[in-house]
């Protein structure tokens, strides 16, 4: 019984820190693509 409880209060962050993590990948992937389509100054 405890361990539903624990667990339905652990849910939204967990859901939370997924979401957190996916966005953080996205711009890694959006700033990696953009900085190597980018003409280079050197």
């Amino acid at each position: 019984m405890l361990i539903w409880l624990v667990l339905g209060f652990v849910q939204p962050y967990m859901a939370i820190a997924n979401a957190a993590h996916l966005a953080g990948l996205f711009a890694g992937l959006m700033l990696g693509w953009f900085d190597s389509s980018k003409p280079q100054l050197t």
